[in-house]
């Protein structure tokens, strides 16, 4: 069995600095990545809009940390339907 494709996204401090980085794996597969409180927010949609147009976003709450933002974009790669 194949790995899922893993996006690659920008190092911790990039969150912990507020900035938003969205991206996608196909053209029909895009996720979104963002620090909200305390946590990071990973989330994912399979329409060929923006975030803010997706009508079936799927989202998860990750720690804020090295281990946090690993597991988002593992969770990212694992619901990607293009597998």
């Amino acid at each position: 069995m194949e790995q899922p494709v893993r996006p690659e996204v920008p190092a911790l401090p990039f969150f912990e600095s507020g900035n938003v980085y969205t991206g996608s794996i196909h053209q029909n597969y895009r996720f979104r990545i963002v620090k909200e409180a305390d946590a990071l927010s990973g989330a994912f949609w399979t329409e060929d809009v923006c975030y803010e147009c997706a009508k079936a976003v799927q989202t998860e709450q990750f720690p804020l940390s090295e281990e946090g933002l690993c597991a988002c974009v593992e969770w990212i790669a694992e619901h990607n339907p293009n597998q």
